[in-house]
Order: structure tokens, then C-alpha cells, then sequence
């Protein structure tokens, strides 16, 4: 399975400092507060792993902020890291492989794999209103991919939840938690 190990976000929406978000294999949830950046970290991963989603506008740069830069550690099939990273400063952009700059020729044949068999995301989904059978489906799902979700609650059957906070600045900064079942 090909899968994300780590994100790395700088100046990215809500997300000014740098910030690191560690993923596990399988079925990984994201929750917080309304308007805490949940959804953004979804954004971060689509804006390094889709090269042109973002190109036409300049809203994912932090306010007051020059530049953005996300890196995504992404696991191959065959168990080696590959970092993958896009930086903007708003006009331009630059893709880096392993921190060397790449084209973005290169770069997309580096990632075509990974938007193929890799990580499936899920944003706002309401598991307050999900049955049980359908929360099973999709860990028995996440045993064949990697699933990144947002949700309004800690689900009872994953073992690390990553809770999203705002900080004294109202920046958002992510909180590893490690469920005792």
C-alpha cells in the first residue's frame, strides 16, 4: 500500500508555524472545533499530491505571509520514503523530490502512483450520525488503504486520533492523542 507518513505544512491556511502531522497506517481521524483547520490539512494534501488544484489563486498562503510550503513523506509499495514537496509563493511554484527541484513533469510522475493506489481522504463527514456497521465497513476498508477523515468525534475503534486546536495567536497546531480502549 502506498500511503502518507508524515505532513509538513509552513504558512498554509490556518497553519503559520511549521507543523508536523504524523500519520499511521489505515483509518486515521482528524476532529476539532468548527473553524479550527480540520479541513485544511485536507487541502495541504491536495495541494502536494494534485499539482494544479491551487494554482490560480492565493488563498492557501497564511495571511501576512510570503510563501507556502508543504512536504508529504509518502511510503512507497515498496517500503521506501520518498519527500515530496510544493512551495508557492504565490505567482510561482517549485516541486522538490527528496529536496532536490524537480520539474513538474518529474514531479507528477513521482506522485501518479500514489493519486492512483494511495490514501483516500474524507472531509466532514458527521460520524455522530453513522451506525456502527457503516464505522466497521470503513476500518475494514482501511486495511487495503489508508484513510484520512474528518470528523465531528473520536471514534471509539481507532487507536490515535489527531485533534486539531487553535493556539494564544488563533493559529491552528495539531495535538497527537492516543486513544485508551
Amino acid at each position: 500500500m502506498i500511503e502518507i507518513v508524515e505532513l509538513e505544512l509552513e504558512n498554509f491556511k490556518s497553519f503559520h508555524k511549521k507543523t508536523k502531522i504524523p500519520f499511521k497506517s489505515g483509518f486515521n481521524v482528524i476532529v476539532g472545533l468548527n473553524g479550527t483547520g480540520k479541513s485544511n490539512i485536507i487541502s495541504a494534501i491536495k495541494f502536494v499530491l494534485i499539482p494544479n488544484e491551487f494554482d490560480s489563486n492565493v488563498r492557501y498562503i497564511t495571511y501576512s505571509e510570503k510563501y507556502t510550503k508543504v512536504s508529504a513523506k509518502i511510503k512507497t509499495k515498496e517500503n521506501k520514503i520518498k519527500k515530496i514537496t510544493k512551495f508557492s509563493d504565490g505567482v510561482n511554484f517549485k516541486y522538490y523530490i527528496d529536496d532536490k527541484e524537480v520539474t513538474l513533469s518529474e514531479y507528477k510522475s513521482t506522485i501518479a502512483l500514489f493519486q492512483v493506489s494511495g490514501t483516500r481522504l474524507i472531509d466532514s463527514i458527521d460520524f455522530l450520525n453513522m451506525d456502527n456497521s457503516i464505522e466497521k465497513e470503513i476500518l475494514k476498508a482501511s486495511k487495503l488503504n489508508q484513510f484520512i477523515v474528518v470528523s465531528l468525534k473520536n471514534l471509539k475503534s481507532i487507536d490515535e486520533t489527531i485533534e486539531v486546536l487553535k493556539d494564544e495567536d488563533k493559529y491552528s497546531k495539531i495535538k497527537v492523542v492516543e486513544n485508551k480502549i
